[in-house]
């Protein structure tokens, strides 16, 4: 098995446990894993446009004032996440839709990722910690 296989059925397999344990595993990780590829392609294009001075590609990631680039990327990105519905609503989703609930595909992606930790801080202990062992990474 070549390396690029390993990798995708790690990804394949931690994604199918985080969402598992919560949702229709095997009916939302192609999704997932989707969502997991685009925001480290999101964050590397983030990062490359500041580093050169110019505007991210996305409206919602608009500058915040007194952030670094990433905080502003992790910041975009748990905006373009978040919403509000009745709880009926929320759990017919659960069982119509191919994505994970908005949260989950925001918090997932960001405890993958090596750089969330560090720009904010976060240690065993915290909420949105996870063990870096069990962090997924495509790059």
């Amino acid at each position: 098995m070549d390396a690029f296989s390993q990798m995708e059925d790690k990804v394949q397999e931690t994604l199918m446990a985080d969402f598992q344990a919560m949702l229709n595993g095997e009916k939302d990780v192609p999704e997932e894993l989707t969502d997991f590829i685009e925001f480290y392609r999101l964050a590397a294009d983030y990062e490359t446009r500041d580093a050169l001075g110019a505007e991210p590609l996305l409206p919602y990631l608009e500058r915040i004032e007194g952030l670094e680039s990433l905080e502003e990327f992790f910041f975009g990105w748990a905006r373009t996440w978040r919403q509000k519905m009745i709880p009926a609503y929320a759990a017919q989703l659960l069982t119509l839709d191919v994505h994970a609930p908005n949260k989950l595909r925001a918090n997932i992606q960001l405890q993958n990722m090596d750089d969330f930790f560090t720009t904010f801080g976060i240690e065993e202990g915290d909420g949105m910690y996870r063990a870096p062992e069990d962090r997924v990474s495509i790059w």
